[in-house]
């Protein structure tokens, strides 16, 4: 019955892949066998070249040795690029295949960890270890990750890893030993501080009585509560928070401002409506983002609505424009002009926003070769109206996040942000694990914070995040 559930859970995404019925009933017996094997998929669509394939969160040596197990072997020479971070491949089931609708079948995949790396990115988090939205301690939820450590990590070093982590968080040793962290390396630590930091976090931080519960899914701004406040987790250099996680403090300071209890100037009224595009604006992310750059109208997107003859363009305008090129180079030396209409420069040379990593070459700037990745050629070689459209919306993207860090501009923002989320009762939690097997924590209440506009995607996948802000410690 499980393993019925955890396959119907990924067909609700065939109906949005478009799947053939024989491609259906392949990848869900492809599916059943990796669950019974100890692999962790799911099946997911390229976005270049929609080719459907499995996403596995186990390194390439597990994969190897269970696939085995089921008479299929693995080749790297047949598969597309499914992706630019890790490694592609083809899984075939071998002729005389036990199963005889799998034999000589092929299917493609990738695996979520990188090569030397024990840990994909989201493998440690909370609901992976069984916490839902129960009611711990810091005693009850250790022992319940501890307990299902084993349910979700099958290499020893890393369990032995993340059991000392919660050691060191319960303060029952100094530091994770040195043998264990020598099998450690950056990546795996860097993503563990992340992801697992979300559990170690209340257990550092609670007293022994104090509640914890993890919030569920619509309580963006926090990712655990202790004793009844709210804490955002961050490690490493962190990552944003989106204004769609604080629309309801958003649509608070709207009514204030509507009913005339809340007073703005001239330049805190044009960069709130700007900050609102992001949560009124209908449609997918790439909707709202150049919606809202209609609002901030900054001289990129000006030099954009001449480029294509229509002041308020929209998303579909930009794939209307993009779908008039067949050759990449010709697309870029169009487009570059909007790039750099925004006049920054870096030692008195234009400084292009939001151009692929690609362009210089493309443009004859440089003769370096590019690495082959998904963004910039190959994704316009694919389908050039969508790719170019990406590419402009991921331009308009960067130019109000470089129009945000102005000097005269900065503080302006962080003071309508502060004043947004008015005083909420809510702390921000810096945790992170050090070489050595420490783990350092420091708690700032946001009301002792500043704030950074921030807008940060793949050039080729500009809504694969919603602007938002990053919290900075004073």
């Amino acid at each position: 019955m499980k393993i019925d559930k955890y396959i119907m859970r990924y067909f609700e995404i065939y109906e949005d892949i478009a799947l053939t019925e024989e491609d259906r009933q392949l990848y869900k017996k492809v599916l059943e066998l990796f669950s019974n094997i100890g692999l962790k998929a799911r099946i997911v669509k390229d976005r270049i070249r929609n080719q459907i394939h499995f996403r596995i969160t186990n390194s390439m040596d597990e994969i190897t040795n269970s696939l085995k197990k089921i008479q299929a072997s693995i080749s790297h020479g047949n598969a597309p690029q499914l992706s630019g971070k890790f490694p592609s491949f083809s899984i075939t089931f071998g002729n005389n295949h036990a199963q005889s609708d799998l034999a000589g079948a092929t299917v493609f995949a990738v695996s979520n960890i990188k090569k030397n790396t024990k840990v994909a990115q989201k493998m440690l988090i909370p609901a992976n270890f069984g916490i839902g939205s129960d009611k711990f301690t810091k005693e009850t939820l250790a022992k319940k990750v501890i307990s299902n450590i084993p349910n979700v990590i099958k290499d020893p070093a890393l369990a032995q890893f993340l059991e000392q982590l919660i050691e060191v968080a319960l303060k029952k040793r100094p530091a994770v030993d040195p043998e264990v962290m020598d099998s450690i390396d950056p990546d795996t630590r860097r993503i563990t501080g992340i992801d697992f930091g979300e559990i170690l976090t209340p257990i550092m931080l609670a007293d022994t009585a104090d509640e914890i519960v993890f919030p569920n899914g619509n309580s963006m701004l926090a990712d655990v509560d202790i004793k009844g406040r709210p804490y955002s987790v961050k490690s490493a250099s962190g990552s944003g928070t989106s204004f769609k996680a604080i629309k309801e403090y958003m649509d608070k300071f709207q009514e204030g401002v509507t009913s005339g209890k809340i007073v703005l100037n001239k330049e805190e009224e044009k960069i709130h409506k700007f900050f609102r595009a992001f949560v009124d604006a209908e449609g997918k992310n790439v909707n709202k983002i150049v919606y809202a750059s209609g609002v901030a109208d900054t001289l990129e997107h000006q030099a954009l609505a001449k480029l294509i003859g229509k002041n308020d363009f929209t998303y579909e305008d930009l794939i209307t424009y993009s779908e008039g090129f067949s050759d990449y180079s010709e697309f870029l030396k169009a487009v570059y002009p909007v790039s750099i209409a925004g006049g920054y420069k870096i030692k008195e040379k234009d400084r292009p926003n939001g151009m692929p990593a690609d362009h210089l070459y493309y443009l004859g700037k440089t003769d370096k070769v590019p690495k082959a990745k998904s963004a910039g050629k190959p994704s316009f070689d694919a389908n050039p109206g969508a790719a170019g459209a990406n590419i402009l919306t991921y331009i308009l993207g960067t130019s109000f996040l470089a129009d945000s860090k102005k000097l005269e501009k900065t503080k302006t923002y962080s003071n309508l942000i502060k004043r947004i989320l008015g005083n909420v009762e809510a702390s921000l939690a810096k945790i992170d694990i050090t070489k050595d097997g420490k783990i350092t924590i420091k708690s700032i209440p946001f009301s002792e914070m500043e704030y950074q506009f921030q807008y940060h995607a793949p050039s080729h996948i500009p809504g694969n995040n919603l602007p938002g802000f990053h919290l900075v410690v004073k």
